[in-house]
């Protein structure tokens, strides 16, 4: 009787480690979901603004091309001296 009822107490606990593994796997999950839907809100909005003003559009374009163009001119700058 003892015997089982030590088989039972250790079942129990190997129950409540692998449930407790379980919520902090989802709880990794639902944060990165969270993430992935504030992001894709942020992208949505941005989206809407492009397509409603021209300024925001140029000012995208611009930006853009700004970004891709001062690390070429870092490594210009760089090699000139």
């Amino acid at each position: 009787m003892n015997t089982r009822l030590q088989a039972i107490v250790r079942r129990r606990a190997a129950l409540v480690r692998e449930i407790a593994l379980q919520r902090d796997r989802s709880a990794a999950l639902l944060a990165q979901l969270r993430t992935q839907l504030a992001l894709a809100g942020v992208a949505l909005v941005a989206g809407r603004l492009l397509r409603r003003s021209r300024w925001a559009r140029l000012l995208a374009l611009g930006s853009a091309v700004a970004g891709g163009l001062l690390p070429l001119a870092a490594r210009w700058l760089a090699a000139r001296r």
